[in-house]
């Protein structure tokens, strides 16, 4: 096995780059169910690595025991300069790309261009809580929509 520094030199002397982490490494704490109930209805945000360390999610809210109230699949990809790209696809609604602007150990900002609410998601971790925050202009007023969220805990495999 080539020791990494090796490798690293052996690369920067070939002119070639050494491949990029993807989100599932960069944003770790991200990975689990996180869920925010209040009353009778349920937001639900899920995400997990996959094996080409991309993360892949599915956001909900639940009204009641089996109404849903929204739904969407959502993905965090790299681009191939390395930057990341988060995507949701709400049901009945056009997908939605939002650049990744900062990441770090607690946190991750994502922007995208355009007047559609939102255009600017923040997720900041504190512990065990995800805050998640939506905000942008509706049509010309600020509008902001706020999301506590507590980690879920694991459920059994198969379960």
């Amino acid at each position: 096995m080539i020791p990494r520094r090796l490798a690293f030199a052996l690369l920067a002397a070939c002119g070639g780059t050494a491949p990029q982490p993807g989100p599932a490494d960069r944003l770790p704490w991200l990975v689990g169910t996180w869920v925010d109930p209040d009353g009778d209805t349920t937001v639900v945000e899920r995400w997990v690595a996959t094996p080409d360390g991309d993360l892949l999610g599915s956001g909900y809210v639940r009204i009641g025991p089996q109404v849903l109230g929204f739904a969407e699949s959502l993905a965090i990809t790299r681009d191939p300069s390395g930057g990341l790209h988060w995507t949701a696809w709400p049901v009945g609604q056009p997908p939605a790309t939002f650049r990744v602007t900062l990441e770090g150990d607690i946190g991750v900002a994502l922007q995208r261009d355009g007047d559609a609410f939102p255009n600017r998601i923040r997720y900041t971790r504190n512990g065990d809580t995800l805050d998640v925050v939506a905000s942008g202009l509706s049509g010309a007023q600020p509008r902001e929509e706020r999301w506590q969220l507590t980690r879920a805990p694991e459920e059994p495999p198969g379960g």
